[in-house]
């Protein structure tokens, strides 16, 4: 799931439409492609099973025309920051590239919004086509995945102008006449302005990233500027948010974290484990330990080793934990033995097995694994085995 900033970058930008696409392919007798040769692949739109597609960003937001002053690039429209674009009004396939390492056919930074074509209504699981084609262009598997996306960052319930006292700049709330809808963030820039010092409004747009490390962008940051998980988690931890009646920081409540994250209609933590009753402090801690000092945000997290122990617990027939801690706020669980370990030193995402296959390709990916309470996710797996419910064949 990534997360967007919206129609709108001509204020800020915490991050840019940019989705990822890995596949694998699997010859006739069930062995990992690690070679292509001719072999390529493509991705296209496909509608989901509600008829939304997602062919084109044009349109849709205003990102393309601030692009150069956040990025330093200038890219035509529905070209993404690492090369890759949308199919476009005519849904042209585009091409992937075959990374040797992880035997990965990849399309980095694919710039799509959760805006389906043709005023559909929100769509945060559009879907695209996986085509691999051999050398005459013949047709030699599909898969229908989901790229999903969210701009439901929703700093507009404590900043929006005229909300809440504690959030209103010094000089007041700020109003845009034009657009109502960026009076949050022109309050955010003034309200960083006041606390330190800074003169963000007198300088638009603002690529937060660019002061604040971001592991997520690859930026370093500005020399005595705390990283930008750090610096608004610890910062908004003990937020009060008077809706939901608790500090944001709170652990008991998985829609306290929906506030910025993924939020409350796309349930970014929809799959199995999710759907099991975990929290997102199962795997990552309080919010206060996502924001210390130190930790690095996107890499200082949990393996699959530290719920899945080995022989240490056997839970419904399972060997897993329900968290990843030791204790509250304590150091993550080791393993037993390492037998449902991924590699050492790496994270679910990029982890792989059964002869370089990589985990996702089967179990799903990192939030949403099979089985998922969303349907455009389970598409593939059940199409694969059959059936719905757990992964039993392979």
């Amino acid at each position: 799931m990534h997360c967007v900033d919206g129609n709108d970058y001509s204020v800020f930008s915490i991050l840019p439409p940019y989705n990822n696409i890995h596949a694998q392919l699997i010859d006739p007798q069930g062995r990992l492609v690690k070679t292509p040769g001719s072999v390529r692949m493509t991705y296209q739109a496909v509608a989901d099973p509600t008829g939304s597609s997602n062919r084109t960003s044009i349109g849709k937001t205003n990102f393309w025309d601030h692009v150069n002053a956040l990025f330093g690039v200038n890219l035509a429209p529905d070209m993404g920051l690492a090369g890759n674009a949308m199919p476009g009004a005519a849904n042209k396939p585009q091409a992937m590239k075959f990374d040797a390492k992880t035997f990965h056919f990849t399309a980095e930074g694919v710039p799509i919004l959760p805006y389906p074509d043709g005023g559909m209504p929100k769509n945060y699981y559009p879907m695209m086509r996986l085509t691999a084609l051999d050398a005459a262009g013949k047709t030699l598997a599909t898969a229908d995945i989901v790229l999903p996306v969210s701009d439901e960052m929703a700093c507009s319930n404590c900043h929006d102008s005229g909300i809440s006292s504690p959030t209103m700049p010094n000089g007041g709330w700020k109003y845009d006449p034009k657009d109502p809808s960026k009076n949050y963030k022109l309050n955010i820039r003034a309200k960083h302005d006041d606390k330190h010092k800074t003169s963000l409004l007198t300088t638009q747009p603002v690529l937060c990233a660019s002061c604040h490390a971001f592991n997520a962008l690859g930026t370093k940051g500005a020399v005595n500027v705390p990283p930008l998980t750090q610096a608004l988690h610890s910062r908004h931890a003990n937020s009060w948010d008077t809706a939901l009646g608790m500090t944001l920081g709170d652990a008991s409540n998985r829609e306290a974290c929906y506030r910025c994250h993924p939020g409350s209609v796309t349930k970014c933590l929809r799959g199995a484990m999710g759907n099991a009753g975990m929290k997102c402090r199962s795997c990552h801690g309080q919010m206060k330990d996502v924001g210390a000092a130190g930790r690095q945000g996107w890499i200082d997290e949990p393996a699959c080793e530290n719920c899945h122990t080995g022989t240490a617990l056997k839970y419904n027939g399972a060997i897993r934990q329900t968290n990843a801690f030791d204790h509250t706020g304590g150091p993550l669980r080791q393993p037993a033995d390492r037998r449902f370990a991924v590699t050492t030193g790496a994270l679910y995402k990029p982890a792989a097995g059964h002869g370089g296959l990589a985990c996702e390709a089967c179990h799903g990916s990192t939030q949403a694994k099979y089985p998922s309470s969303h349907v455009n996710d389970n598409l593939q797996s059940t199409k694969l085995q059959g059936h719905t419910g757990t992964v039993s064949e392979c």
